[in-house]
């Protein structure tokens, strides 16, 4: 019996201990792989951004570098444009050199939503794979000659470009969003060949989808897992379009400043990387949006987004997107007072105080 008990003492010890080396193992293969500064598992716990009092705020339009001029006379040449902004698709294979050139002309920066992939309608199939521009291509250097061009070409402008790189990447929208792991790859490979080329005035986004139908925990679990890691990035956005129809509430300003004070924890400045809203919400939101934002320098870009979004259609959405800010007192006269109310990028001392 003594014996029997002896042998059955020994093997529970030697499971017991291939359980804990197995559990150990398993732990230390989780951190290796975790990629950037956080457990992905997790929301980010790092300081959050605060930005300064007088942080400058960038504001910008969805539009060509030849149409900004038309958005700045709107809003008046005290009310200074930071950027003005566009999708580019890799695909299309274009020499940015004249649109940085123009955008110089109107003193504005340039801000690129940077997509690789071919550029498809806006229907159920718009995520489905693209084998020539997968993450784990971009990653093995087979975009290379392309990306190098982009590097070049943002070097010689001198002045700073934002590159807004595969976006929303938590969303279900594009076909870079299936593979966390080697979007992690991509991202980084893509910031190392600009640094490479010493295109160091080159500022990477970072940019998630609010996702706002889901918990805080969910949310972070589905971004956390493409965090390239903060040496990668510049600043991190934010789509943020009240979409109306039944689902109004869910994109309210009140909602969206919960879900970007989590990503403040990531320790970066802060963008709302596309911002819009539905007709008959238009008013409120932005009104709302500017006090939101007139009083949190951590904000420190703002993008109006008036394209098309590949949202509408996909989730049951039934808001009117179509109006144009151009052609909106009501909604131009926030967007002044915001732009009055913090300092701008781009606008000099003297016209603040005479604005």
């Amino acid at each position: 019996m003594f014996h029997s008990r002896q042998a059955f003492a020994n093997a529970f010890t030697v499971v017991l201990t291939a359980a804990l080396l197995l559990l150990i193992g398993f732990a230390v293969n989780a951190q290796a792989v975790t990629p950037g500064d956080f457990n992905f598992a997790t929301c980010p716990t790092g300081k959050a951004y605060a930005g300064t009092k007088r942080a400058p705020l960038a504001v910008g339009f969805v539009t060509d570098q030849f149409q900004i001029a038309k958005y700045q006379r709107k809003l008046g040449t005290r009310n200074r444009l930071g950027f003005y902004s566009n999708f580019e698709a890799w695909a299309k294979n274009r020499d940015p050199r004249q649109a940085f050139q123009q955008g110089n002309l109107n003193r504005v920066l340039p801000y690129v939503t940077w997509e690789p992939w071919e550029n498809v309608p806006n229907d159920a199939n718009q995520s489905q794979p693209q084998p020539e521009w997968t993450n784990a291509a971009i990653a093995s250097g087979a975009h290379d000659d392309y990306i190098r061009a982009w590097a070049a070409a943002v070097k010689a402008n001198g002045r700073p470009v934002y590159l807004r790189l595969a976006h929303e990447m938590n969303g279900t929208s594009y076909p870079w969003s299936l593979d966390p792991q080697s979007y992690v790859a991509a991202f980084q490979h893509v910031v190392t060949l600009f640094r490479e080329a010493g295109a160091r005035n080159a500022r990477f986004v970072f940019s998630v989808n609010a996702n706002t139908y889901q918990s805080r925990d969910q949310w972070c679990a589905g971004f956390m897992q493409y965090w390239p890691g903060a040496e990668y990035v510049d600043a991190v956005g934010m789509t943020t379009i009240q979409f109306g129809g039944p689902k109004a509430r869910n994109y309210s300003v009140a909602n969206f400043a919960k879900r970007i004070a989590v990503l403040r924890h990531l320790g970066k400045p802060i963008h709302l990387s596309e911002a819009n809203a539905e007709y008959k919400e238009r008013v409120k939101w932005f009104r709302d949006l500017g006090a939101y934002v007139g009083k949190s320098p951590w904000v420190e870009a703002l993008i109006v987004s008036q394209a098309p979004s590949r949202a509408v259609g996909l989730d049951g959405v039934r808001g009117n997107m179509t109006w144009d800010i151009r052609k909106d007192a009501p909604t131009l006269k926030s967007l002044k007072d915001l732009m009055h109310d913090r300092p701008l990028l781009g606008r000099s001392a003297k016209a603040a105080k005479h604005s």
